[in-house]
């Protein structure tokens, strides 16, 4: 094609006949423009036989389109064309239960379908710099489509944090792979899901404190009555499965109560886990990390100002007993969590949280450390543990006899 365009440009300028170079001229663009106006009537997304084929499917239309100085018009349907396979593809994806796998679906699709279209792009174009602008619009309207549906099936779906942290995880290590072609979308993405990620945190951290204040409001300081001592060992193996060790706050060889009560108990059950949600969500979308901060942060912060108030008629031991389990090991577990799990170092956000809002409970903190071997859940001969630190009771003894001398 290129050799029979040279040949007849060069006759035509070698030619001395001024109406003959005129005439030949004109039939020679018009039979241009007509095979030109065929092969982009090919392109047109609408070809169905472009769809499933992948960027290579067109790269002969397009190089001819190229020879015949149709540069702008080939890059132009080569990348409609990429749309239209694209969209078709997404439709023939089918909607299943797991979001996480349809997300995982739908990753790969878009995200090697961009790449390879790059790849593409480059070998076709490589001689038109200029079209790398296009292209590079292209690529940011396509991770504008990928995040709507992603935002349709994900945020607005009602999925819970957990579910969610993981999908936008998967999102970004797509974004990830693109940086490897060269194509760095991730900062498009992040503008996108940003105000999502925070209406997201805004919905839980409302429905956490709601249920918090409501436990806080029905509290009545009682010790935890498990009823029965299969119920206490389950109980115990499951906080065990958290980090937590509540062994040494049960009462008595045949009692099945807890020094702790529920509402400390329901809250590490609920704090630890969300804690490393968090930490999953920070890695990922890190972008939103000071958010994500102040969502652990509030949610502590109901905590403790709740346990500064020392409770009335309440034995100082139950107090000092869930001053000691909340202040000295969940607080610090959470921290322990955060630190490691999202690469946060010297996370101590907590403990100035507990400085400011309540020192007097300084005291009960500790660094946590995660014991080496397994604690034993308890049995018929379980023997009685009840110890309780001098140093502690002595502290809230004087906390105690101040706020009576205030009185």
């Amino acid at each position: 094609m290129s050799f029979v365009c040279r040949l007849a440009k060069d006759f035509l300028a070698e030619c001395c006949n001024t109406d003959l170079v005129k005439e030949m001229t004109e039939k020679f663009e018009q039979k241009q423009n007509q095979l030109a106006e065929k092969l982009m009537i090919e392109l047109k997304p609408a070809m169905d036989k472009y769809l499933q084929g992948g960027p290579k499917a067109t790269r002969k239309t397009v190089l001819l389109l190229i020879k015949l100085d149709k540069v702008s018009q080939a890059c132009d349907l080569f990348l409609k064309n990429q749309s239209a396979s694209i969209k078709y593809l997404v439709k023939e994806l089918k909607l299943i239960d797991n979001p996480f796998s349809y997300v995982q679906q739908l990753n790969r699709l878009v995200c090697n379908t961009l790449a390879e279209t790059v790849q593409e792009f480059r070998k076709l174009f490589a001689d038109y710099p200029l079209c790398f602008s296009v292209l590079i619009l292209w690529a940011s309207g396509e991770m504008k489509n990928y995040a709507s549906l992603f935002i349709r099936h994900i945020f607005q779906s009602g999925l819970n944090l957990k579910a969610t942290a993981r999908c936008i995880k998967l999102a970004f290590e797509g974004a990830e792979v693109l940086m490897q072609s060269n194509l760095d979308l991730k900062f498009e993405l992040e503008m996108l899901f940003e105000p999502h990620i925070e209406k997201m945190l805004d919905e839980t951290e409302r429905l956490l404190i709601d249920a918090m204040k409501l436990r806080i409001a029905e509290d009545r300081w009682r010790p935890y009555n498990l009823r029965s001592k299969a119920r206490l060992n389950q109980y115990i193996s499951e906080m065990n499965e958290l980090h937590l060790d509540i062994s040494d706050f049960v009462f008595g060889r045949e009692d099945c109560r807890l020094s702790l009560t529920s509402q400390i108990c329901s809250f590490a059950r609920a704090v630890v886990p969300l804690t490393y949600e968090l930490c999953e969500l920070r890695q990922s979308a890190e972008f939103i990390s000071n958010a994500i901060d102040q969502m652990l942060f509030h949610i502590w912060e109901i905590e403790l100002n709740y346990l500064k108030d020392t409770p009335d008629c309440v034995p100082k031991e139950i107090y000092a007993d869930n001053l000691k389990f909340c202040v000295g090991r969940l607080l610090p577990l959470c921290e322990k969590i955060y630190t490691e799990s999202s690469s946060v170092k010297n996370f101590d956000l907590l403990k100035c949280l507990l400085e400011e809002l309540a020192s007097d409970l300084l005291t009960f903190y500790e660094p946590f450390h995660i014991p080496e071997s397994k604690y034993e859940v308890l049995g018929e001969n379980f023997e009685i543990k009840f110890f309780t630190d001098f140093i502690i009771l002595f502290t809230v003894n004087l906390k105690l006899a101040k706020n009576h001398n205030l009185h």
